[in-house]
């Protein structure tokens, strides 16, 4: 019922100094943009899928920590883009952002996210097998193009009825013209759907959002089961919310480290991790199904920290 803004700081600030093995808050953010100049664009891409509407939503708290810890390295609060192409922001969540500095973008509350660059790279390049039909096309949101750094802050947030999970790639859904293009390509059991072929590696690889990644960090505060979810207590963690925060630097870790938690709560259906293995082999980073109740991973760099 309550956030603790001064809680969630301070898992923000020791999840970043462990994540770059540094002392302090300002040492962990420089690390993590050693290269920010004022002026350069870091655009924040949010869930939003709810609307608001009291089901699962990004919590603002997080946001507010993740600010907090740019500040302390000199970024400028109006080179701190906060979006979700297609979606409207409440005003509630729009106010309840301790710095009024920040730039809010989404498909009109406040400023238009828009898709009107003429940048090639604002175009998806998808990559469809000759045995499917090719892709629809879709374009990248302008705040996307205009940025110079990314961060991803998807939530922990399964999609049991439909795509399995609703992780890092997947929440760049909202930075698209046409998200529903997508379903019958990532969807297990849908038309399109094969172990060899997912449009969201096609999508992460865009170098606009892979490129352009600094950081992506889970947002656990609280989780849902499905897209349209409420706030969900999680019988493995006690039946309580997960009030959890994970960080990375490999986009494809941290989906795996997730997707196990949602796993062994609602144990997501079988292949909905193909987007994983394969962008795991598009380069993208490390593939890995572990336990992160237990045993842990062999490759993954795997740190659990109780506070």
């Amino acid at each position: 019922n309550y956030v603790k803004q001064d809680v969630v700081n301070a898992m923000m600030d020791r999840g970043v100094m462990t994540l770059t093995n540094t002392t302090s808050v300002a040492e962990a953010w420089r690390a993590i943009l050693p290269r920010y100049q004022p002026g350069q664009g870091i655009a924040i891409k949010v869930n939003w899928n709810n609307n608001g509407n009291g089901n699962i939503d990004a919590s603002i708290q997080t946001i507010n920590a993740l600010i907090r810890g740019l500040k302390q390295i000199g970024v400028r609060e109006n080179d701190i883009w906060i979006f979700d192409a297609i979606k409207r922001f409440t005003t509630r969540f729009v106010n309840a952002c301790l710095y009024p500095g920040v730039l809010f973008f989404d498909d009109g509350t406040t400023r238009r996210a828009g898709f009107d660059s003429t940048d090639p790279t604002a175009r998806v390049a998808f990559t469809t097998p000759p045995d499917l039909p090719p892709h629809p096309s879709n374009k990248i949101t302008d705040v996307l193009v205009n940025a110079t750094y990314v961060i991803n802050v998807p939530l922990l947030k399964g999609h049991t009825d439909l795509a399995g999970v609703t992780l890092g790639f997947k929440n760049h859904l909202g930075s698209v013209t046409e998200p529903a293009s997508f379903h019958p390509y990532i969807f297990p059991g849908e038309t399109y759907f094969r172990s060899y072929y997912n449009s969201l590696v096609d999508l992460y690889r865009n170098p606009n959002i892979g490129a352009k990644t600094v950081l992506t960090i889970g947002d656990g505060l609280f989780t849902g089961k499905t897209w349209g979810s409420p706030a969900l207590m999680m019988a493995t963690f006690g039946n309580k919310p997960p009030n959890s925060l994970f960080f990375a630097l490999d986009p494809v870790a941290i989906d795996c480290v997730m997707y196990d938690f949602l796993d062994a709560e609602w144990h997501i259906k079988t292949g909905a991790d193909n987007y994983l293995r394969l962008a795991s082999q598009q380069g993208l980073g490390v593939f890995e199904r572990g336990d992160p109740w237990g045993a842990g991973y062999a490759t993954i760099e795997y740190r659990r920290i109780e506070m």
